[in-house]
């Protein structure tokens, strides 16, 4: 049988290979979606960030919950590149992001959600319960979106925050790193929660520190502990 399941591009019409529920034995998946800015200022300390995220990889792969996590990955400048929908972690390739261009924050984010959304739909439908924790990592406002607005996204993510069902198993994070002016702009504008919008300096000490609030987060999340509702360092 195949390890795909049906694509699934939203309002985008562009195929996501994620993995076919009916190949799946656990009866609780964690999804993780990163959803990252490579915009041309992230070129600034994206040399750490690609280091931590695989050391994030790593590390995961090789954790208790292994088994449970499911990546997704989107990169964003002027487009949106989806390098995987959700696989097994141990499938992920390593990151190796190249920054360049300007910021589509919103047509990313809305991509990623729509499909973690009809995923986490296929996933239930076979019987499995399902944790989605969202990572949006950017360093500035969005000014390059062609599908998308801020609003069409904080739709989305009210409609998570307002489903019942959801209350205790879906977390969104955006965290920020450098001038906290426009990514806070950006967060807000989007729905997210205020205590959900975390300013990361861009030193290797603070990626780190990013990539360790993940990593504990998944861990938790994956050892039937609480999901975040904040982020405290």
């Amino acid at each position: 049988m195949s390890n795909y399941d049906e694509t699934y591009g939203g309002s985008f019409g562009i195929g996501i290979n994620n993995f076919d529920p009916t190949n799946i034995t656990a009866d609780e998946v964690i999804g993780i979606t990163f959803v990252i800015d490579k915009s041309g200022s992230v070129n600034r300390y994206i040399s750490d960030l690609n280091d931590n995220l695989n050391g994030f990889l790593q590390e995961m792969g090789h954790s208790h919950v292994a088994d449970k996590i499911l990546c997704q990955i989107l990169e964003f400048d002027d487009d949106v590149k989806v390098l995987n929908g959700f696989q097994p972690i141990a499938d992920i390739k390593p990151f190796n992001i190249q920054p360049g261009g300007m910021t589509s924050c919103f047509d990313a984010c809305a991509k990623g959600l729509e499909n973690t959304i009809q995923y986490r739909q296929n996933l239930e439908q076979q019987g499995i319960t399902v944790k989605n924790l969202v990572f949006i990592i950017t360093d500035g406002e969005s000014n390059a979106d062609r599908k998308y607005a801020a609003s069409d996204v904080k739709k989305l993510v009210d409609d998570l925050y307002t489903n019942e069902s959801n209350f205790g198993s879906f977390s969104i994070i955006l965290f920020g790193l450098g001038d906290e002016t426009n990514f806070k702009r950006v967060g807000k504008e989007m729905g997210i929660r205020d205590e959900m919008i975390a300013t990361i300096g861009i030193t290797a000490k603070e990626i780190r520190k990013m990539i360790g609030f993940i990593s504990s987060s998944v861990s938790s999340s994956g050892s039937g502990g609480a999901m975040p509702t904040a982020v405290i360092f």
